[in-house]
């Protein structure tokens, strides 16, 4: 949990290391319907010598999980889709 800056209370986060495709697309299609009730929805992964992360609350890397064709998903991470995990 953490507090929001422009809402009162406290706020959930996921932060997710998802391995798995499917579970990336679920959790896109999850963020589209419920992303406004949590302070971030990211799914982080290792992509060479780098962590790298989906900002699954933004639109258009929710397109690129969801438009993404077979292969590694660590090309997800690689592409600009995603960017450095801070």
């Amino acid at each position: 949990m953490a507090a929001h800056p422009r809402q009162p209370g406290c706020r959930a986060q996921i932060v997710r290391s998802a391995a798995w495709y499917t579970e990336k697309l679920a959790l896109a299609r999850y963020a589209e319907e419920y992303g406004n009730e949590f302070l971030r929805m990211e799914s982080v992964a290792k992509a060479g010598d780098d962590l790298r992360t989906l900002d699954l609350q933004d639109p258009t890397v929710r397109e690129a999980v969801r438009d993404f064709e077979g292969g590694k998903v660590t090309a997800l991470y690689e592409s600009d889709a995603a960017r450095d995990y801070v």
